[in-house]
């Protein structure tokens, strides 16, 4: 198709005329609900919640998408299959797991035959230690024990499945009871 520039300035001569011509193509257009995720703070080896972003074909033509790919300590599922129709939407499930602790820094990247392929969502979060501290038997139950008598002691292991250190400051029991540390 075609169309006529027309500039009017004062310059002699004024106006100028050009001549426009083009071809309009059918083409995907690719549509992010959002171009960043942060995830905060989130503990070793523990998977995030999933943060989701909506995928819409706002083009002409079907979207085909060939690869989506997380990288870095994120991981992507979704239900953006090989093909997303006009104006159709789908989701992808954003996943963050630190194995290190410090800020993690990642990406998606989906290619697909839109025009300004590929599109990326930057990805961030931070990886934290903790301490995670179980007791075995969390329970003791003592049989009947006649006054100011002793028993022999029992055992409760203290273990710390975190990736952090554990400080403990006190140890202490309730009411007549007594405690002995190794």
């Amino acid at each position: 198709t075609g169309g006529a520039l027309t500039i009017t300035d004062s310059v002699p001569g004024s106006p100028h005329f050009g001549s426009l011509t083009g071809t309009g193509v059918d083409s995907a257009e690719v549509e992010l609900s959002a171009g960043h995720l942060y995830f905060g703070s989130q503990d070793l080896a523990t998977p995030s919640a999933p943060q989701n972003v909506t995928l819409t074909n706002r083009g002409n033509k079907t979207l085909s998408v060939q690869s989506i790919a997380a990288a870095g300590e994120f991981a992507v599922n979704g239900n953006c299959l090989s093909e997303v129709a006009v104006g159709a939407s789908c989701t992808l499930a954003v996943t963050f797991a630190p194995t290190v602790a410090g800020t993690g820094r990642g990406a998606v990247t989906i290619v697909s035959n839109a025009p300004d392929s590929p599109h990326v969502i930057t990805l961030e979060g931070a990886g934290v230690e903790h301490s995670a501290v179980t007791l075995s038997p969390a329970d003791l139950d003592f049989a009947p024990q006649a006054i100011d008598t002793a028993r022999a002691p029992e055992a409760v292991v203290l273990t710390n499945s975190g990736t952090a250190s554990l400080v403990i400051a006190d140890i202490a029991a309730s009411r007549h009871l007594h405690v002995e540390q190794d």
